[in-house]
């Protein structure tokens, strides 16, 4: 359990980082444009990473019938 928590909590820090590297935008397009670069440059890890756990995270999410989970 402790590594789905610690592994959650990595997996924010990425998507925070990733936030903060947005510059304020004029229009959609030029957001979209800057997401696009972004993913772009993420490792493929963090990306499998975040895929994988899916499966857990939607687990989580049902046993708690919708409620707070760990992720």
């Amino acid at each position: 359990m402790a590594c789905q928590v610690t592994r959650s909590f990595a997996n924010r820090a990425c998507l925070d980082a990733l936030g903060r590297q947005l510059q304020p935008s004029r229009d959609t397009g030029e957001l979209t444009a800057q997401m696009q670069r972004l993913w772009q440059d993420l490792l493929q890890g963090v990306i499998s990473d975040l895929i994988e756990s899916m499966p857990r995270r939607i687990s989580a999410c049902i046993a708690a019938r919708g409620g707070f989970t760990t992720y």
